[in-house]
């Protein structure tokens, strides 16, 4: 047996389902707002495909080539560790914009949308 450390229990607080709608609800505004200019994809399955890049990277360490082989072996699309970064990036930024901005709220390593 063995105790989770104080790193693993701030991965299970972000893997919450509430924090994770949170992320992926902040997400579809963004992807609402910037569309995809190629138009193929529409806001929502952006966002349903950054949310779920966002799950795995935590998953598997926040490694960018770990997240990659994993996101393979899910999905069957190949992907490199450079597209994972950039995706985990503007999560990332989209996520500091909305706390900034008051659209989520910030409790003991935890994220809610007001």
């Amino acid at each position: 047996m063995t105790l989770p450390t104080s790193e693993m229990v701030k991965q299970r607080r972000e893997l919450h389902p509430d924090r994770v709608e949170a992320v992926r609800r902040c997400l579809l505004s963004h992807a609402l707002a910037h569309p995809d200019r190629s138009s193929q994809l529409t806001p929502e399955a952006i966002a349903y495909r950054r949310a779920a890049i966002w799950r795995v990277h935590i998953l598997t360490g926040k490694s960018p080539t770990a997240t990659a082989q994993t996101w393979q072996v899910l999905t069957g699309t190949p992907t490199t560790r450079q597209a994972i970064s950039k995706q985990v990036a503007l999560t990332d930024e989209v996520l500091r914009l909305a706390l900034k901005l008051g659209d989520l709220e910030h409790h003991a390593d935890t994220v809610y949308l007001r």
